[in-house]
């Protein structure tokens, strides 16, 4: 693929399969490593690929404004939503799986410094140009 050529959609969408490979290796070590049950890991395994894909599709946009504007700070939101979001159900799942302990002060710190490291990021970013 040339590098300053136009990604279409669909190229984009192209790994979207690499997400569920990953989802499946994932569910094999949890069962395979932690003993778990097929039916304990599906729902969280699911939800975290969900994740992935829900923040990956809308990345496409993204890049495409990114490049005619040079403004980062949608992407800048856009990551730390997804941080902040696969963070806490990795949180949520670790724990009912029993893989983790977490106490609920961890998902305020965790919360917390997501949030305002994404503020700062939008808050003090500049245009960056674009080498094409």
């Amino acid at each position: 693929m040339q590098v300053n050529r136009q990604e279409t959609f669909w190229e984009w969408v192209r790994f979207v399969p690499l997400f569920l490979v990953v989802g499946l290796l994932a569910a094999i070590v949890l069962h395979v490593g932690f003993n778990l049950q097929p039916r304990q890991i599906l729902t969280p395994v699911a939800v975290l690929v969900l994740i992935q894909l829900a923040m990956y599709v809308p990345m496409f946009w993204l890049r495409r404004r990114f490049r005619l504007t040079g403004n980062p700070r949608a992407g800048i939101a856009l990551s730390g939503a997804y941080l902040l979001i696969i963070g806490l159900a990795a949180f949520h799942y670790g724990n009912e799986l029993r893989l983790v302990n977490i106490h609920k002060s961890d998902y305020l710190g965790f919360s917390a410094a997501v949030i305002a490291t994404t503020l700062l990021l939008l808050v003090f970013n500049r245009k960056w140009k674009v080498h094409e």
